[in-house]
């Protein structure tokens, strides 16, 4: 899945609503999550929780989440997913 030429990065609101439906269902997002990253996405949803407590600051910790786990999540959409992300 590729977004459109006009929407090459995702807005800030926009990605505030993926983060809240992301932790509201937190309990089934994990329950579907293939064993080799659920330690990345239970890591993922944690920093998400902090960053919701943090009023969404930019200087939020990223507390257990790290560039492993993204670099984990990541090669695993583009790999299992097809996912391609805009590089510009």
């Amino acid at each position: 899945m590729q977004r459109s030429h006009n929407d090459k990065r995702m807005g800030f609101w926009k990605f505030v609503a993926v983060m809240e439906y992301a932790l509201k269902n937190r309990a089934k997002l994990l329950a579907i999550t293939p064993n080799e990253i659920k330690t990345a996405q239970t890591h993922e949803l944690a920093f998400y929780a902090k960053l919701k407590a943090n009023h969404y600051a930019p200087t939020t910790p990223l507390g257990p989440y790290t560039l492993a786990d993204n670099a984990k999540l990541i090669a695993f959409q583009k790999a299992k997913c097809g996912i391609r992300f805009a590089t510009s």
